[in-house]
């Protein structure tokens, strides 16, 4: 047997193996992952919020049931009005109660979850250190953006003077509006007496006015 030399130049080694590269996460799978994400900062959110989350739920539901009982609460328009006080449902109350307990019964009624929204607004507020900006490839994405930065903006103006904040919430004492100056750091007594006498002064226009029409 002859035997052959062989070069080590002509040996080849084997080529070590390329990791696989990740899969791409699949559409149903990115939704499942966005989902979860929503509940996750929804359980926190209930966390945080307490109870005050849940009275403001349990009232909305006695609005929307209120609502619902209209049509058989026809003949009782104040009770009607307690219940879903509603700008259609308060004009038709006008008529069956003096301006005094009107004014004080529906202020009640209407800021019975102010408190709540305001106190929501100051455990989560603004933060005063901007956001690095991601870029955005679409453009309805980057016009929200420059929305959102315009409406911060504005929110901020308004609500660094207790003149300027205590004058929108008198003009619209609603929860939305609560809850922003809670978040923008508003003065609980300016949003309290500012959204109180707007809710007042409304529901006494509201029965002064239509008792002059009607």
């Amino acid at each position: 047997m002859v035997a052959t030399a062989v070069s080590p130049s002509t040996l080849t080694r084997p080529a070590p193996a390329s990791p696989t590269p990740a899969e791409a996460p699949t559409p149903a799978a990115t939704r499942t992952f966005a989902v979860r994400d929503r509940l996750a900062q929804l359980r926190s959110w209930l966390a945080a919020s307490g109870g005050h989350g849940i009275w403001i739920l349990v009232w909305s539901l006695v609005g929307w049931g209120g609502t619902a009982l209209a049509p058989f609460l026809s003949e009782h328009p104040f009770v009607l009005m307690l219940l879903a006080p509603r700008a259609l449902f308060v004009a038709l109350a006008v008529d069956s109660v003096a301006l005094i307990p009107f004014v004080i019964a529906g202020t009640l009624r209407l800021a019975m979850t102010d408190a709540s929204y305001f106190i929501l607004g100051r455990r989560f507020p603004r933060s005063d250190t901007p956001r690095r900006p991601r870029p955005l490839a679409n453009a309805r994405l980057r016009v929200a953006r420059i929305f959102v930065r315009w409406t911060d903006g504005l929110c901020r103006w308004l609500c660094n003077h207790g003149v300027k904040a205590g004058t929108v919430l008198f003009f619209r004492p609603n929860g939305k509006y609560l809850a922003v100056a809670g978040s923008y750091g508003v003065s609980a007594r300016v949003a309290g007496w500012s959204s109180v006498s707007g809710t007042m002064l409304y529901l006494a226009s509201f029965h002064l006015g239509v008792g002059l029409l009607f």
